[in-house]
């Protein structure tokens, strides 16, 4: 997974949880889960959460919306096409 920046107590405003961007900009959590295990999303940092292991994953919204507006390429290339 991508390299974590920080791990904050309080969310700020410019960052949203997966699941708050999902439900935001109306992209599935398993397209941006996977964007940040490519690293093509970068993890800013992570919200601390009581349980062992846990916490949310926080991303920067102006990254997500740059990342919308210029999807990356999916799939494997053609043979002979340079992308």
């Amino acid at each position: 997974m991508g390299r974590v920046q920080a791990v904050v107590d309080a969310e700020p405003d410019s960052l949203l949880t997966i699941e708050e961007a999902s439900t935001k900009y109306g992209t599935p959590y398993n397209t941006l889960l996977q964007w940040v295990h490519r690293g093509k999303l970068t993890v800013v940092a992570r919200q601390k959460f009581p349980a062992r292991g846990g916490g949310k994953i926080l991303i920067d919204e102006a990254e997500l919306q740059y990342l919308l507006a210029h999807p990356p390429a999916m799939g494997r290339p053609r043979k002979g096409v340079e992308r």
